[in-house]
């Protein structure tokens, strides 16, 4: 499975030094692959997976004065579906960040992420199963 997820945010920053506040707009792209491993698909319960993603932040017109002021996460993963309920994924992040539009990409962060994912409702195949039997 392939997915691209688009956003556009306003970040609103307050700087500790001085108290004022900075607001700016910034457009994030994530690019997201995820392939079964021990089964054909990834709605089968009981399936491995593999995961991968690459997301960049754009600045849109004047860039706040941070630290970070631009960015490019990396990340890479392990995952299992118990059933559509749970899931379970273990993901390294690789987080490049660069301080000024001049400036080249630095790594600065290397983050491990154990997620669980819980879904209440159950899945879409169960819900249609038991409006049927309702009716």
């Amino acid at each position: 499975m392939v997915r691209d997820f688009n956003r556009v945010e306003s970040r609103n920053i307050r700087y500790s030094s001085s108290g004022d506040w900075d607001t700016t707009w910034r457009y994030r792209n994530r690019l997201e692959v995820q392939v079964a491993v021990n089964h054909d698909h990834l709605a089968d319960d009981h399936t491995f997976y593999l995961l991968a993603d690459a997301e960049a932040f754009i600045n849109l017109g004047r860039a706040a004065e941070e630290r970070f002021n631009d960015n490019w996460r990396i990340r890479s993963g392990l995952g299992y579906r118990l059933r559509y309920q749970w899931r379970f994924e273990l993901l390294y992040t690789l987080q490049l960040s660069k301080d000024t539009l001049l400036a080249s990409f630095e790594t600065s962060n290397h983050i491990l992420r154990l997620r669980l994912k819980f879904y209440p409702k159950g899945s879409p195949k169960q819900a249609i199963a038991a409006k049927r039997a309702r009716n």
